[in-house]
């Protein structure tokens, strides 16, 4: 297991906010990326891992449905956030992006809400789990931008859905199947916005542990200007009953 997260070199404080823990039989790998005012982000990102992992600490020996449990521990966050949100003036506004992988036995289950995403390498080549919450994925989606046009638009960072800003949000919900040797990669925006996934992937194949791996993909952020703060979790997932090595 790599997790590193780094401020940047424009912003005064670090917004991101992320968890790597084991549950049961379970890996739980979060990242969040606050936004708001005055350290509003920074309040926004801790709450939501926070109340993540409180709510699993909580129902955890109750739940049958993975997916579910996973979902439900989001929407618990996003209570949290609108709540503290309406009762503080000075947090007024506040939000937060969220990407989640539970890890259990052979599958991987992902909940997203945001622009932070979720990645899975494989065999040389590199997957993205998640879609961007974002005008500039509406805009690609529709055709009237490409790939390219994407990742330069000056609206790349407008969010159209987000956590903590409504009482209510969209999760997007999926699973992967995983096999030995495979590497789940979660960041924020600060790592997406500065490398594509073309040059990712490059880095990806150097074969690098994960401990490397996350130090020299934010490095590579930092390097393209680091306008952002970046937080990576790379989780290789071992041979012995496919869990992710922690």
């Amino acid at each position: 297991m790599g997790v590193y997260s780094h401020t940047g070199l424009l912003r005064p404080n670090n917004e991101d906010a992320y968890c790597h823990c084991q549950l049961s039989s379970m890996n739980l790998l979060v990242v969040a990326d606050g936004m708001g005012g005055h350290k509003a982000g920074e309040v926004a990102s801790q709450l939501a891992i926070d109340r993540i992992k409180e709510y699993f600490e909580e129902h955890l020996l109750e739940a049958f449905d993975v997916q579910e449990l996973l979902a439900q521990a989001l929407l618990f966050a996003n209570r949290g956030i609108y709540e503290q949100a309406a009762d503080n003036l000075e947090f007024a506004g506040m939000g937060t992006t969220v990407t989640a992988a539970l890890v259990k036995g052979k599958k991987a289950y992902l909940a997203h809400i945001g622009d932070s995403r979720a990645y899975l390498y494989r065999h040389g080549e590199l997957f993205r789990l998640t879609a961007d919450h974002n005008l500039v994925q509406q805009m690609l989606s529709n055709g009237e931008i490409t790939e390219d046009e994407a990742y330069r638009h000056p609206q790349r960072n407008l969010l159209l859905n987000a956590m903590g800003t409504a009482s209510k949000c969209e999760i997007d919900e999926d699973m992967v199947e995983l096999q030995e040797g495979d590497l789940l990669l979660l960041c924020t925006d600060g790592l997406t916005s500065m490398l594509t996934d073309d040059e990712l992937l490059v880095i990806l194949q150097e074969n690098l542990n994960p401990e490397q791996l996350a130090v020299r993909l934010v490095d590579a952020a930092n390097d393209r200007g680091g306008q952002d703060n970046t937080t990576v979790i790379a989780a290789l997932v071992t041979a012995e009953g496919q869990e992710v090595g922690m």
